[in-house]
């Protein structure tokens, strides 16, 4: 008995050994953390001053990101969109960093981007970009280049570009987080100006591809309560999509005499927010 005991001790001991030694390479050294945050703050850094060379060097060139885009793809977007707002800043908050399973290093982010659109659009000097997004960076150590980004996932993104009377007015996009291939679902828009205007507005999903697929919206005037909704279905190939919303401010001026009625764009938004495909992409991680 007492030699049973002894050696149900042994196993025992050896069995919290391995798992002790499994933690602690499931772990992440407080030097690494430093590292990659470093990384991320001068992923934000190169951004802001639209570094794309110093950009690219914190990516593998095995980089896919969660739409499916590789490195090159993927970056001569990111240099479109440099080029098409030269003022455009992000700010990018690290809310966790983990190493997972399968030896990458999970990092969960929040991103705000803000620009001042100086293309007229219409009657408007300016326009205002700003967007919102939560996602997460999936770091893997190269034996040459240290720690690089190797794919990312996007949880939530939304856009607004908005010009004139709409920048200042509220304005909120609905639609599920995520969906299936070929589902039926509801697009809402919430519009409320500050002053009486006419609004109309559009609804529509597109996936998203490179390059975007385009689509012709179909305008209606939101009713009275500011609440416009439609049902769409999406895609049947199983890419992420965005909900979008064209949006449209008329103002009425009316002769001193009331002789005539002329009207005149006050304002102008268009909103994105992305919808994720719910089923497993080819670059999530497992």
């Amino acid at each position: 008995m007492k030699k049973l005991l002894i050696s149900l001790l042994i196993l025992f001991c050896v069995t919290q050994t391995a798992h002790a030694i499994n933690n602690a390479q499931q772990e992440l050294s407080q030097m690494d953390k430093i590292k990659i945050t470093w990384i991320i703050k001068n992923i934000e850094k190169t951004a802001n001053k639209r570094e794309i060379d110093k950009f690219k060097t914190y990516y593998s060139k095995d980089f896919k990101n969660w739409d499916n885009f590789g490195h090159s793809e993927y970056f001569s977007m990111l240099e479109e969109t440099f080029n098409s707002y030269s003022s455009i800043k992000y700010n990018i908050d690290v809310k966790d960093i983990q190493k997972t399973k399968n030896g990458l290093v999970e990092v969960h982010l929040e991103d705000k981007t803000t620009a001042i659109v100086k293309e007229p659009k219409e009657n408007f000097s300016n326009g205002h970009l700003r967007g919102m997004s939560e996602y997460y960076l999936y770091f893997k150590k190269d034996p040459l280049y240290g720690w690089q980004v190797i794919k990312d996932k996007v949880v939530n993104e939304t856009t607004f570009l908005t010009y004139g009377e709409a920048t200042n007015s509220f304005i909120e996009l609905n639609a599920p987080e995520s969906i299936k291939p070929d589902e039926e679902y509801t697009i809402g828009l919430t519009v409320q100006p500050l002053s009486k205007v006419f609004v109309i507005a559009a609804l529509g999903n597109e996936k998203i591809v490179n390059p975007p697929e385009g689509s012709q919206p179909i305008f209606r005037k939101l009713p009275p309560d500011g609440i416009l909704e439609r049902i769409v279905r999406s895609n049947k190939i199983g890419k992420h999509e965005y909900a979008m919303a064209s949006i449209g401010f008329t103002r009425a001026n009316v002769a001193d005499d009331f002789s005539s009625v002329s009207f005149r764009m006050s304002g102008l938004a268009f909103v994105l927010k992305r919808i994720n495909m719910n089923m497993l992409a080819e670059n999530e991680v497992k």
